[in-house]
């Protein structure tokens, strides 16, 4: 094995540019090791002494540094107290036709991004301006919210949506939005007489949930208070973005939640924290939550979304039950954990390095070394302080 000091990472960026061969029979692949502690996103035991090795866009092996062969051509990753993961997903983000917001994301560690919600004319010129991009996160898309016309976030916040007048109306401008290529249904339910004069009716929403699931699409659901949430679970849809009751004010919701199969979503750094304890015996019955901060909106701009991930452990997440959120759980979410969130033979090469144990303390996943996207290496902080 060709050992590679702090100097040498930089190689590896032009050997990969100029598609150098360093292992392996293909003209068109280059071989990469990481060594370090590894967490597979899973929530299984970390491999203190552990290897990912990557060829081309793939990992093709992980596990201990005694059981995995390492070419002597491949280009070795390695410094001192070095953690590997999957690349983050955040499952919960606006903003992301901006340039700058997806490359904050990126050399945050943050490899894969869910927007939900954006103007009807900018979110298509966006997606096919990323598309096949290596260098920027993967970006999926819910297009425009789908609300009424004097509905929430229309009214009061004047945000660009999809309004719909009837159920057939709904069903008809949704299957519109999914041959437009959307990733997943973003509908917003949310009840206020002095702010906000309308709402989808149960029909409506139970139209676009069949019209979704037909098409194989998930639907999310803003929802703040408890009504609007069992409005939302009534209605079919599969995640809940937010929640905002005081504690103990729904003491059915968790049971309810995990025997609906129904993702959370909790966006914790917009003010949700009072809703912990609803949070905390969601996890312990079992239920999935998923990172998702609401970046790009209210003025949160972190690459990795620290304030979210400092609030899960604030209301009494453990490190790695908020790495699973962020990781495999995040990824089902999306309907991608068939190629990202976990550390696995095949599995697409997202892959964050951080220096430090973030199961000692959740902050050394805002301490980047590297960021691999599709295999590429796109962030190296080696020598950073």
């Amino acid at each position: 094995m060709r050992k590679q000091a702090f100097w040498r990472a930089g190689l590896a960026i032009v050997l990969l540019l100029i598609g150098v061969v360093v292992c392996g029979q293909s003209e068109e692949m280059s071989c990469i090791a990481l060594l370090g502690r590894v967490i597979d996103g899973t929530g299984s035991d970390p491999i203190e002494d552990g290897v990912v090795l990557i060829e081309g866009e793939h990992i093709i092996a992980v596990g201990d540094r005694q059981s995995i062969a390492i070419p002597t051509d491949a280009i070795t990753f390695e410094t001192d107290n070095a953690t590997i993961l999957p690349g983050f997903i955040n499952t919960h983000v606006h903003n992301s036709a901006s340039w700058w917001m997806v490359n904050q994301w990126i050399l945050g560690g943050v490899t894969t991004v869910r927007d939900l919600g954006a103007p009807p004319d900018e979110w298509q010129v966006a997606a096919a301006r990323y598309a096949n991009e290596r260098t920027y996160p993967t970006v999926l898309w819910a297009g425009p919210i789908v609300t009424v016309p004097n509905g929430y976030p229309i009214v009061p916040n004047g945000f660009e949506s999809l309004a719909v007048e009837s159920p057939s109306d709904a069903q008809a401008k949704v299957a519109q939005l999914i041959e437009d290529g959307i990733d997943v249904v973003k509908i917003a339910i949310q009840h206020d007489e002095d702010t906000v004069p309308g709402c989808l009716s149960l029909e409506e929403i139970q139209a676009i949930v069949n019209v979704a699931h037909e098409a194989g699409l998930r639907v999310t659901a803003h929802a703040t208070v408890s009504w609007d949430i069992r409005l939302a679970l009534d209605g079919g849809v599969d995640e809940i973005a937010h929640y905002l009751d005081a504690p103990g004010s729904a003491p059915w919701l968790p049971e309810r939640m995990v025997k609906d199969h129904i993702a959370w979503i909790p966006t914790l750094a917009v003010g949700n924290t009072r809703t912990a304890p609803e949070l905390i015996e969601f996890i312990r019955l079992g239920g999935i939550v998923a990172l998702g901060d609401d970046a790009g909106y209210l003025e949160l701009v972190d690459g990795m979304p620290m304030w979210e991930i400092r609030a899960m452990r604030r209301v009494g997440m453990t490190p790695m039950e908020i790495i699973v959120a962020s990781t495999f759980n995040a990824a089902w979410v999306c309907q991608i954990d068939h190629a990202v969130g976990s550390l696995a033979e095949g599995m697409i090469a997202d892959i964050l390095v951080v220096r430090g144990n973030p199961l000692d303390t959740i902050d050394a996943l805002n301490r980047t070394l590297w960021v691999l996207k599709r295999g590429l290496l796109v962030v190296d902080n080696v020598g950073e302080p």
